[in-house]
């Protein structure tokens, strides 16, 4: 009842424009959820680090997820991951020593100018020179304490440590499923749009695609404005090689044009889910003439399946208060709290005997191939149906009155915005005033 009434209130103040009118005049989108089992490796080192972690609010708890997305794609990305931190963290020390020496006091922190020394906003991992050394395998010189700290972690000596081979793609299903993707829409002759929030990860797709030879282009924080346009010219070419683009969500997923792809694939998820959408509508835009079909891959079980439920529950929210829409409620509000979990060691197949060859030839191929390593497959779409249980008239009616009776005196007199009207309906308790100043105030 309580949307009932927020959906009213923000009708006057909200112009809500959606994609609903392209699906009426481009080829069909069909987006598919596919959740990948972890691998052996993947599992003893995502429960070393989960007993490892003082999980909790704040720095710590988006440290840990940073670690476990970049796990969950990979072991070698995660071990990646961590050594930038390290070295970040040694040449920091360095700078501030250096810095003390000079002066004999401390200095203050000066923002950098330069892009290639900046993380991208809101990514999880690093795009600076440090990972582009890591990332071709040269040694990195960072000093014994980093070592300590991130490098030499127990729990990854106990796990990741004892295997030689960690780079092998055999340890992480998620990638096995991405490189039959990308090899069924090669036979195909479809280009493809892989996006990851996670630098180290493109650096070992990349690194993988160049060992097997394979034509790709790569863009992200680190590109040149200058060169951006020029790539993107290069991949929407009838004559071009490169039928893979690689793309960094925060470098890519705006205003850039790529609808000669008509396959998207989505490597890992972010706290806003409206990132992903962006980088769909790449190539679900006007100019698309082929049906586009959208990977999202995660891992089933573990942190990325919780905040998947969470951006679901999200979009949601987003349906019913904006878009007067009724989405049907898929997952606890205990399942989206629980981030940090144990996840199932062998998880039994929901596949069933689905081939998915009326669906997708491209996702049939997949799991012809790989039918051992995936969980389960969902349509995003089967997310939003409208569930058939409203609210009565009667109960709309009441829910008006009431929220009349509760706010009449801030709708009417002190607050035209309907602010506290929306805090006191809502449940949460009412903001404090501003207090005058009681002193002189000084320029």
């Amino acid at each position: 009842m309580t949307l009932v009434v927020l959906t009213k209130l923000l009708k006057t103040v909200v112009l809500r424009k959606d994609a609903t009118i392209l699906r009426q005049e481009l080829p069909p989108l069909h987006e598919f959820t596919i959740k990948c089992r972890l691998t052996d490796l993947q599992h003893i080192a995502y429960c070393a680090f989960l007993k490892s972690e003082k999980i909790s609010n704040g720095q710590a708890f988006l440290r840990s997820a940073q670690t476990f997305t970049c796990l969950c794609n990979h072991p070698k990305i995660m071990v990646r991951d961590r050594q930038s931190n390290a070295a970040d963290a040694a040449a920091a020390r360095r700078r501030a020593s250096a810095a003390l020496d000079a002066s004999g006091t401390p200095s203050t922190p000066v923002a950098v100018d330069d892009e290639s020394q900046r993380t991208e906003p809101g990514s999880i991992g690093y795009e600076d020179a440090d990972l582009q050394v890591l990332s071709t395998g040269t040694t990195i010189d960072i000093d014994s304490s980093a070592s300590a700290s991130a490098l030499a972690d127990g729990w990854m000596r106990d796990t990741i440590d004892r295997y030689n081979d960690v780079g092998l793609l055999e340890h992480s299903y998620k990638m096995i499923v991405l490189m039959a993707i990308l090899d069924a829409c090669q036979q195909k002759g479809d280009k493809v749009l892989v996006f990851s929030r996670s630098i180290p990860t493109l650096d070992y797709v990349g690194e993988y695609l160049k060992q097997r030879n394979a034509a790709f282009i790569r863009m992200d924080g680190h590109t040149k404005m200058a060169d951006r346009q020029r790539m993107i010219d290069l991949f929407n070419s009838e004559f071009s090689v490169d039928n893979i683009f690689l793309v960094s969500v925060h470098a890519g997923s705006l205003g850039v044009n790529m609808v000669t792809a008509n396959r998207v694939v989505l490597l890992d998820l972010g706290w806003n889910p409206n990132h992903d959408e962006q980088a769909v509508a790449r190539a679900y835009r006007y100019g698309q003439t082929k049906p586009v079909y959208v990977y999202r891959l995660y891992t089933y079980g573990t942190w990325e399946d919780k905040l998947y439920k969470s951006n679901v529950h999200k979009i949601g929210l987003a349906y019913r208060v904006i878009d007067e829409k009724n989405p049907g409620k898929h997952f606890t509000r205990k399942e989206m709290s629980e981030y940090f979990s144990e996840p199932p060691r062998n998880p039994a197949s929901l596949l069933d005997a689905r081939t998915f060859k009326e669906d997708d030839d491209v996702l049939a191929a997949v799991v012809s191939r790989h039918r051992n390593v995936i969980v389960d497959i969902g349509m995003q779409a089967s997310l939003w149906h409208e569930d058939a249980e409203e609210l009565t008239p009667m109960e709309i009616a009441a829910a008006h009155r009431q929220a009349e009776v509760e706010g009449e005196q801030d709708l009417g007199e002190q607050d035209s915005s309907g602010t506290q009207t929306l805090v006191r309906i809502l449940g949460h308790p009412e903001p404090p005033r501003p207090q005058a100043p009681t002193g002189q105030l000084h320029r």
